[in-house]
Order: C-alpha cells, then structure tokens, then sequence
C-alpha cells in the first residue's frame, strides 16, 4: 500500500516521461506527482498510461517519432544515453475520474486496460470506451493486480502478506503461500487509523504457465518470490541489497520466459532465468530534468516498467522534489 506516496501528493512536484531501452519510442507525458504506470498493449503498438497526478488513463501511440530516442547502448556496461528529439506522431485519449483514485493498472490480451477503481476492477477499451467490469466486487481491497496470457485475475492483500487469485466474480480461486519478506513498514498516528502496521510494498506478474513472480523490499533486501500456479513456494532469490530510499519496486515476466525486476532508487533493470539465475543488468540512472511551473531542476527517477514483444523495454519516470 502506498500510503505516504498517495497522500503525500499535494506536497510532491514530478515531471513523467516514457524512455525507451532497446528501443526507438517514448514518447513524454507531464506529471506533477507520484508514481506513474506503463503497460503495453499486446499489439505492442500502444502504451496504456496511468498519469497520477490528474488520476487520467491515457493510450499512448508507442510511435517511432517521439521524444525521447536511444542513441546509444553500451551492452557490457547497461549505461544508456538518450537523445531528445522533435515531438510529433503523438496521439492520446484520456479519462478522469473525479474523487477516486485510480489504483492498478493492466492490459489484456485484446489490449484493453484495466483499472482498480472503488473496490472493482474497470475495464477500458484503447479508444476509452468503457466495457463491462472485469470483477465487479473485490473480496479485498487492494491497490496491486495482475491479469496472466490465460485471463486469471491475481490481487493482493490488505497487509501485502499474501496474493490471492480471484474469479471474474470476484470469488477467491486459491491464496498464494504468504510472503517470505513482510515486514513493518511504518505505524500510521492516531488521527490516520491509530497504530495500524503497513507493510513495504508487493509487485507480481505470471508467466504462461502460471507461475507467479512477487517482488517485495526490506530494510536489507529486495527479494523475489517464486509460486507454482497451485500456490505453494518455490524459490526465493535477493534481487540486490536494500536501498536508504523506499523503492517499490516492480517485476514483470518477459516474452523470452525471463524475470527483470526494477529498482527504483538504485536506478536498475536486473534480469533473472525463471530459475533465479542472474542473466544481467541494465543502468537506468536518475537524471536532472525541468519541472514545467518549477523553478529548479529536479531528479528523475523511474517508476515502473513494461516489455515490449522483442524484449525491449518502455521505463517511465517521475521526477519528485519536497
């Protein structure tokens, strides 16, 4: 749960671009606060959006002519350096939703996008057309889920302890073991739900198979988490050492069958065999960007990540200052 980045949001001040690793498109998108989400479509031709500050979900033409292209790729090192170019071919549909927050964010098969909204699931078409609800009742309230290449529906819990797969229905279909690495994360005052413990954020995704992948943080570690599609655990592995800053970092399943984690603060891709075999690591350092309405120059930090079908990746970024 997000809580200090969600209710923190008058005090935050971002700046949201999409930059492409492995690939020629990113286009840029303004963002005031928070954390930013980016999902590709299955088509690989669109980028669905969830743009926080406004609460928007935007499609984004994943266009060869947009801003930010990658001039340089140095494979031995993962160092990146970008080039800015022209805006043009950019093309965008959004939708607000006033008083809720918009919480999750995923596409299906038929690049549809999917959003946590009042405790159901909400489903949009590329052209912001509303659709049916994928689940209308959520058995949990929940701010992370995930949809898999067959259609199954996972979310977390409250306390990020356990990730439960549900039916369209919105019945749970089975609880995945808990989470090796929970722990504390802060204790709320009084006048905010007294004494309740939050737990360090949970990210996850599935491969075909059904094997999920949940990547959680500690104080000491960033560990990934591996579960059959029966539930049970499988395998553990550290992704890294922990970092000063929360880093909420985020995982995805890869074409290829691969894992990559990102880390955040520590400004990495970190890619893994299913097996938890290190395969390599890409640099997605901070950077110094230009907040429109801010005076100073402020520091970019990625914030989530998606694959595109050749293995590339689309990063996007918020840049935050106090």
């Amino acid at each position: 749960m997000t809580w200090n980045r969600k209710h923190l949001g008058p005090l935050l001040c971002a700046a949201v671009m999409v930059t492409a690793l492995f690939s020629n498109v990113a286009p840029a998108l303004a963002d005031y606060w928070g954390a930013s989400l980016v999902k590709l479509s299955s088509t690989g031709k669109t980028l669905a959006v969830r743009r926080s500050y406004d609460q928007t979900l935007m499609y984004v033409a994943a266009d060869p002519k947009g801003v930010w292209t990658l001039s340089h790729f140095n494979g031995g090192s993962g160092g990146v350096r970008l080039t800015r170019r022209s805006l043009s071919g950019l093309t965008t549909k959004s939708h607000w939703w006033g008083g809720y927050w918009i919480l999750g964010l995923d596409t299906d098969s038929r690049g549809n996008a999917s959003v946590v909204f009042d405790r159901s699931i909400r489903r949009y078409s590329p052209s912001i057309s509303r659709l049916s609800n994928l689940v209308n009742r959520l058995p949990r309230w929940t701010e992370v889920f995930h949809l898999d290449r067959a259609g199954r529906i996972y979310i977390e819990d409250a306390g990020h302890q356990r990730i439960t797969r549900i039916s369209r229905a919105g019945a749970m279909t089975g609880d995945y073991a808990p989470l090796n690495c929970y722990e504390p994360h802060e204790t709320l005052p009084a006048d905010q739900g007294g004494g309740v413990t939050e737990s360090i954020d949970v990210d996850f995704a599935a491969d075909s198979a059904g094997n999920l992948f949940a990547v959680t943080e500690s104080t000491s570690s960033v560990t990934v988490s591996k579960f059959s599609a029966q539930g049970s655990l499988v395998d553990t592995w550290a992704a890294g050492f922990g970092h000063s800053d929360v880093e909420y970092p985020k995982i995805l399943v890869n074409p290829s069958g691969t894992v990559s984690v990102l880390r955040p603060a520590a400004g990495k891709i970190i890619t893994y065999t299913a097996a938890g075999k290190y395969l390599r690591t890409i640099s997605v350092p901070r950077e110094r960007v230009k907040v429109p309405y801010f005076p100073a120059y402020v520091w970019s930090h990625a914030s989530d990540f998606a694959v595109n079908p050749a293995g590339g990746f689309w990063v996007i970024r918020n840049a935050e200052t106090f």
